[in-house]
């Protein structure tokens, strides 16, 4: 079935460009415009709409409202901002409505990426094989009361840190390991850290809501009843250097701060599937365990769908999709072992998806070839012959 599209905005020239763009690039898309928030809502209460993508400042309804309102009435749109609009006390909040942004002027072939990475994940996540696996499974986390009372305090127009302090530090086991995370070498604190409040200002909300969901995600499984080979310090060493390196290298990529901190967050968590797979499924995890680490990655996912029913990536994705997270995030933590078999070879430098799998290739990475995990596709790639030892340097630099 066509994915059918809606573009909005106030300008008429802009709306006939927006067409002339999937026309030339032979899409077999289904179109539709509007040239007001308040025609976008009509067309959407009488047809499918699968993506809409809108300018901001519109006359009438504002184009923030228009996707407060979609989120609302029809939260399976996809929504896509594409706006020369920049106010920077505005982003909070457009960012939180829609699934990206994109500023004006926007390359057509970046347009027609996005939509596609976007509706593609959407699919994914609402396979219907998908839904029945994971329903059906004894052992599923759920969102952590901390995190949700910091999401929710976090997303007030003016966030308290007292509150967000009180918060953390209602939660003993937490805010220990916040503190850790603020004091370890990968942050490289001037001074000891240790308070609180002093935590949160150096991390910055969206990693300190990492750190916080993480933890109450693993607090809910109790090591006792998980195989006795699965390691849960092993993997959370792994996950966190991994988050910091995807960082890092979001940074040498030229990305802005939220796909950095995306990176970050899609790292923390890419392997968390692993600790669903050992929760529910533990003969299957201990029969994936067995085969070899090194094997290419389409072969290990051969392997992990036979054992367990689906691989460590879909499970964790598919359920950190059903909590809402960005789908920047579910997309990287999707994707992290075979980017190219999502975004294809025309990646951009603003992946946080990129990030995590050059991360997690290098972590551990056999030093004599520190490179050897990345997709091969990858080989020839623009920001691997420009940014590869910066790259091996910054995971050097963490190691030591």
């Amino acid at each position: 079935m066509p994915l059918s599209i809606l573009f909005v905005d106030d300008e008429p020239q802009t709306l006939r460009g927006l067409q002339r763009l999937i026309r030339a690039a032979g899409l077999d898309w289904r179109v539709a415009i509007a040239s007001s928030g308040e025609a976008a809502l009509e067309i959407l209460n009488r047809q499918t709409i699968d993506v809409l993508v809108t300018d901001l400042n519109m006359p009438g309804l504002h184009g923030r409202s228009l996707l407060t309102e979609i989120a609302r009435l029809h939260p399976a749109v996809l929504r896509i901002v594409l706006t020369a609009e920049a106010d920077p006390h505005d982003m909070m909040s457009i960012v939180a409505a829609s699934h990206a942004v994109l500023c004006k002027p926007c390359p057509g072939d970046r347009l027609i990426s996005r939509i596609t990475r976007a509706a593609g994940l959407r699919r994914f996540l609402d396979q219907a094989d998908a839904r029945a696996l994971v329903s059906g499974l004894p052992n599923l986390p759920t969102l952590p009361r901390t995190y949700l009372a910091l999401h929710a305090e976090m997303e007030r127009a003016e966030p308290s840190e007292t509150r967000i302090v009180a918060i953390i530090d209602a939660d003993p086991p937490v805010a220990a390991q916040f503190l850790h995370v603020a004091n370890s070498a990968y942050f490289a604190p001037r001074a000891p850290i240790q308070r609180t409040l002093a935590a949160v200002r150096a991390l910055g909300y969206d990693i300190v809501r990492a750190v916080v969901l993480e933890r109450g995600i693993i607090a809910q499984f109790d090591p006792a009843r998980l195989p006795p080979s699965f390691d849960s310090l092993g993997l959370w060493s792994h996950c966190f250097r991994v988050a910091a390196l995807a960082r890092k290298i979001a940074t040498i990529n030229g990305c802005n701060a939220t796909e950095r901190d995306a990176a970050f967050t899609a790292g923390l968590l890419h392997d968390l599937g692993w600790l669903i797979v050992a929760a529910n499924r533990p003969v299957a995890y201990q029969a994936i365990a067995k085969a070899p680490r090194d094997l290419p990655a389409a072969k290990r996912a051969d392997i992990e769908r036979s054992c367990a029913g689906a691989t460590h990536e879909e499970f964790a994705a598919y359920l950190l999709g059903l909590w809402g997270l960005p789908d920047m995030i579910v997309e990287a933590v999707a994707y992290h072992h075979d980017p190219l078999a999502h975004i294809g070879p025309a990646i951009g430098c603003d992946g946080a998806l990129l990030a995590v799998h050059i991360a997690n290739a290098l972590v551990d990475a056999d030093p004599s070839d520190p490179l050897r995990g990345l997709d091969p596709g990858l080989a020839l790639h623009p920001l691997v012959t420009t940014h590869q030892a910066e790259w091996i340097a910054a995971a050097q630099s963490l190691q030591t």
